[in-house]
């Protein structure tokens, strides 16, 4: 592949308003669709949401019942948000599809794998990729709530990207809830010299969220930085200038980059 391959996650407090069920965001689509068109010829793009108002809801509504219908239930809420993104933007002209994540990453003799052909084939004609987070059933019965970020672990060990984005509703990572508490501040980088202490920090936020909150996202981004050398950037979604830059290889002054090359 020529162009740098981006991950770029729209994540599900920007994508859906998580506090109303089953609610779009569609000032963020529009947002999302604005800085694709700016950058989708410049460079191959793998588009993953979260699951935002739709799965969390899902989760919360269905999680004490039987494994088979958490996940029934749990993939059809994902599937309806992942087609909701995908039609808003083919009406805006962007070359996009949906790839369902449970059709290529799933459990078998004992491990994780993954079926990535049609992934690899897409990017490499010019389409975008629409992954998402979503419930998978495991060869013992259970169901794994499997994140965005999880997702990207997995297809970067075929699509090595050059940088990750995660785009929220607020500009990064926060010293503490920018939503709740008085005195926030914007963590500009996280690397192996405080990773432990913003992780630290974080710890009431795993359990609000079904997949773990932004304590979970640190420690995914910062393990697959670890791996694969790729810069993660955490910025808004609805800073169209931000975004577009980033996309490009330029680091927003107002977000939060990952980085652990030191540890490579």
């Amino acid at each position: 592949m020529n162009r740098d391959v981006v991950f770029l996650k729209a994540g599900g407090s920007f994508i859906t308003f998580k506090d109303k069920p089953v609610s779009v965001n569609y000032e963020a689509l529009k947002a999302l669709a604005e800085a694709l068109r700016a950058t989708h010829k410049e460079v191959s793009i793998v588009l993953g949401n979260g699951g935002g108002s739709f799965a969390h809801h899902a989760v919360l509504k269905h999680g004490l019942e039987n494994p088979v219908k958490l996940m029934v239930k749990c993939q059809q809420a994902t599937r309806l948000l992942n087609r909701l993104i995908v039609d808003y933007l083919l009406l805006n002209d962007i070359p996009v599809t949906s790839l369902q994540t449970s059709a290529v990453i799933g459990y078998g003799k004992g491990s994780l794998r993954a079926f990535t052909p049609p992934l690899v084939n897409l990017v490499g004609n010019g389409v975008i990729p629409v992954l998402h987070g979503e419930c998978i059933l495991t060869e013992n019965g259970s169901v794994e709530i499997f994140s965005t970020e999880k997702v990207f672990e997995v297809v970067a060990n075929i699509l090595k990207p050059s940088r990750i984005l995660l785009l929220t509703d607020v500009e990064g990572v926060y010293t503490c809830d920018p939503k709740k508490c008085s005195t926030p501040e914007l963590i500009k980088r996280i690397d192996s010299s405080n990773l432990n202490a913003v992780l630290e920090s974080l710890k009431s936020d795993v359990s609000r969220d079904a997949t773990g909150g932004m304590y979970s996202k640190i420690m995914s981004m910062s393990e697959l930085s670890r791996k694969t050398g790729a810069k993660v950037i955490v910025t808004s979604g609805f800073n169209h200038e931000n975004v577009v830059n980033a996309i490009r290889g330029v680091t927003p002054e107002r977000s939060t980059v990952i980085e652990m090359l030191e540890e490579r």
